[in-house]
């Protein structure tokens, strides 16, 4: 038995060997009201962690959780808590960080009853789930055989009806990452895309490029062809739109699809979900 053990050891020195991660999960979208004043919060939920990744700033490495929640003009990050389910129905969620505590339960049809602290100041809070989307995380591990290691993830959000299809070019995606990157550690998230549009940000070298391109000819879309007219705030052509609204990588800044909504020139495929 040893002699078998010693005769594989010494086959994966001499290749390159690869393990694949695949992880499902959801998005989803609430609004809700505390003590008067309205919220709204973005959770991730996966159905795992990835564990057994290297700690690279290089790597953006996605917890099984994780969110923000938007209250009175301030964005609050959060990737502690949980998402309690009862044969795929949301019962319960609680979300927490240094500054938030968000604890909410179903109590009739889809409204969620609990509180919400901020810095320490409890109140009352009732919330709705607006969409759902799934997501998708496909991932790699290389062990070559010069002993380097590379990882790379790529990531997804779509409609239901497009799971199978955008999992087939996640795939594809994920295996020219890792041509692209045989001794190097690269991550390159694809966050939406529908029928009509695919909008991604990829991280390379501790640099940001977003980009959305229209599906039926790959033309890549400026400010110009989104918006009806020009908007001296909205300057940088580093950008990517979703349901979630409008994301500009060089100012870590994004504004809400309700806001921009009225000066869309066409919605893109991204109100009809």
């Amino acid at each position: 038995m040893r002699a078998i053990f010693m005769v594989l050891l010494c086959v994966c020195t001499l290749f390159s060997y690869e393990i694949r991660h695949e992880n499902e999960g959801k998005i989803y979208k609430f609004t809700g009201d505390a003590n008067g004043e309205k919220f709204e919060f973005y959770i991730t939920n996966l159905s795992a962690e990835f564990e057994n990744f290297n700690s690279k700033d290089a790597l953006k490495i996605p917890p099984k959780m994780q969110g923000h929640l938007f209250f009175k003009g301030s964005k609050f990050e959060f990737s502690k808590g949980e998402i309690v389910y009862d044969n795929g129905k949301i019962l319960q969620i609680n979300a927490l960080s240094e500054w938030l505590n968000l604890s909410i339960k179903r109590e009739q049809g889809d409204k969620f009853e609990g509180k919400l602290a901020i810095k320490g100041k409890a109140m009352k809070a009732t919330a709705k789930k607006v969409f759902t989307y799934e997501t998708l995380v496909l991932a790699s591990q290389t062990i070559n055989s010069n002993k380097t290691r590379t990882e790379v993830l790529s990531s997804d959000y779509f409609g239901s009806k497009f799971k199978q299809k955008y999992k087939n070019t996640l795939s594809s995606r994920l295996d020219e990452l890792r041509s692209q990157n045989k001794n190097a550690i690269s991550s390159v998230n694809l966050e939406y895309q529908n029928d009509k549009i695919r909008s991604s940000v990829t991280l390379k070298n501790d640099s940001k490029f977003c980009s959305t391109v229209k599906i039926k000819d790959q033309k890549k879309l400026k400010l110009k062809d989104v918006f009806k007219s020009n908007d001296q705030n909205l300057t940088s052509e580093n950008f990517m739109i979703s349901p979630l609204g409008i994301s500009f990588c060089d100012e870590e800044k994004t504004i809400s699809i309700e806001e921009i909504k009225p000066y869309l020139k066409e919605n893109f495929g991204l109100l009809d979900e």
